[in-house]
């Protein structure tokens, strides 16, 4: 991935990022669920590919052969890395209001869905939008 694409990636993901944490707030602080929540809580997470970096490469020793790295004899390092890129993790704590929330928790956990949803559907969008537009040029 070029410089540019790079930085455009990671200015895609902070909107990604800023755009659910903006929405799922003003659906916990809406009319519906105002006085049941006390505070909404959005952590996103990096997830760790379970195999070494390169600062710290996996070595893979053979009898009378070199030395080789994981990344010299297989993509599963890369692969992850770019799944992981794809896939952001993050938690939602929902601080009720008295024990109130709970009768409502599935309610609630279905319209945060729904919210992330439509945000996806509409960060898709504009992807697709802005892709077609650079193969149009």
């Amino acid at each position: 991935m070029d410089n540019r694409k790079a930085l455009q990636f990671r200015d895609d993901t902070n909107r990604f990022e800023t755009m659910i944490e903006d929405n799922i707030r003003e659906l916990c602080k809406s009319s519906k669920y105002r006085d049941i929540i006390g505070d909404v809580i959005i952590v996103f997470k990096d997830i760790s590919t379970g195999v070494s970096d390169e600062k710290e490469e996996v070595y893979f020793y053979e009898d009378n052969k070199p030395v080789k790295t994981l990344s010299e004899i297989s993509n599963i390092h890369r692969n992850l890395k770019t799944e992981n890129r794809f896939r952001p993790l993050f938690y939602v704590y929902v601080l009720g209001k008295d024990e109130v929330i709970i009768p409502r928790k599935n309610e609630l956990l279905s319209d945060i869905g729904k919210c992330i949803g439509d945000d996806l559907g509409k960060m898709f969008k504009k992807l697709v939008d802005r892709i077609q537009k650079e193969n149009e040029n």
